[in-house]
């Protein structure tokens, strides 16, 4: 499935209506009630504007539907409810901001479609606030350009007042550079509009990975004055994030970083890990990696079946860690063949935050005070001091 904004929003002049159709890998399309159709392949929804402000959907037995913009934001005492009408048992909580309703539908329908995350869509940085107060959300979901409020005023809003809710930005191509400043002001991931439905799902899938390991996690030691830790890591993607946590629980408690951008740095932190993997140990170049997740709908499966040949399979890759009262370092050695990184990617350059090449590279030029490289390629040391 794939998202796009309309510009021109749905019309409600008189008694026509518009339609718009999303199917999946399409782009939304739309037409008035007077147009020609613009069919779309696969299986799809379609979403109808009548006079009062409701909209209809099929389902997936293809049985239609209505809801209201009004039942999509219930309030958060209202305990959302299965399909089979029982109270469904909730493990994580996301807010949706977006002017575009059919974007907030579309996002809210898909996140809460499991029965198990609980989920609100407001149209402003005002209405999100509002919800903010009213309860607890472990994510926010925004748009960065919206009426009134932007995306980032209400990112530093919510970094100023509820520091542990992690953000993700939505935004256009024209709107790069405003990304790289969430970025800086704390959004732990951001999606380029148009996106396609799988991506949302995975970045979501990424924070709450991040923050059900660390919730799962006993309070760090307030009395750590130091540490020195070293791990040897098979070529297993699944065990970067939970390293990750275990190697970064105690630089908010340190000082080292506010809680604002601890996610943002576990995320960095991460990408380094999987670059070390993918393409050093196990040789897998960008456009490799472009190609196989294009034509495999399992990229982990065909990592791990790369992994297992005999040339790359004793390749492991050490991490080394160190903490004090001043700084953090993270130095990541993997057993590849390195890379030229005097060409590295510019993290000033709103380009490169579309580029497959260098993402890893990119956020941890941002979150980081120090990104320094030996000279073969393959050992990379990750620095944060103290603020």
């Amino acid at each position: 499935m794939t998202v796009r904004r309309d510009p021109a929003g749905p019309s409600r002049r008189g008694g026509a209506s518009v339609a718009i159709a999303v199917a999946e890998g399409q782009p939304i399309s739309r037409r008035g009630s007077g147009g020609a159709k613009n069919p779309c392949a696969g299986r799809a929804r379609a979403f109808q504007w009548g006079r009062h402000g409701q909209h209809g959907y099929l389902n997936n037995h293809g049985a239609p539907h209505v809801s209201s913009l009004e039942q999509t934001s219930a309030p958060s005492s209202q305990a959302p409810v299965s399909p089979s009408g029982t109270p469904s048992p909730l493990r994580q909580s996301i807010l949706i901001v977006d002017d575009e309703e059919i974007i907030r539908e579309l996002l809210h329908e898909r996140i809460t479609y499991d029965g198990k995350t609980y989920a609100e869509a407001v149209a402003n940085g005002e209405e999100a606030l509002a919800a903010l107060k009213r309860r607890a959300f472990d994510l926010v979901l925004t748009d960065i350009r919206m009426p009134g409020m932007s995306g980032i005023d209400l990112l530093r809003r919510i970094k100023e007042t509820w520091p542990e809710t992690a953000v993700i930005i939505m935004s256009g191509y024209a709107e790069l550079t405003d990304t790289i400043q969430a970025l800086r002001h704390g959004a732990v991931d951001f999606l380029e509009k148009p996106f396609e439905m799988s991506k949302v799902l995975e970045a979501i899938d990424r924070v709450f990975r991040m923050k059900n390991i660390a919730y799962s996690k006993q309070e760090a030691m307030s009395y750590l004055e130091s540490e020195n830790r070293v791990f040897v890591i098979p070529n297993n993607l699944d065990l970067c994030p939970i390293i990750v946590n275990e190697v970064t629980q105690n630089l908010a408690d340190k000082g080292i970083t506010d809680v604002s951008f601890l996610e943002s740095i576990r995320v960095a932190l991460n990408e380094m890990l999987f670059n070390a993997i993918e393409h050093g140990n196990l040789a897998i170049s960008f456009e490799d990696k472009t190609r196989l997740m294009e034509f495999h709908s399992d990229y982990h499966q065909v990592v791990r079946e790369r992994a297992a040949q005999p040339e790359f399979a004793a390749r492991r890759v050490r991490l080394e860690y160190s903490m004090d009262s001043d700084r953090v370092a993270f130095t990541i050695t993997d057993e590849g063949q390195g890379f030229d990184h005097s060409n590295l990617p510019d993290p000033t350059d709103p380009a490169n935050l579309l580029s497959s090449h260098g993402r890893g590279i990119l956020m941890a030029r941002i979150y980081m005070d120090d990104v320094i490289y030996n000279e073969k390629g393959n050992q990379v040391t990750l620095i944060r001091r103290k603020k």
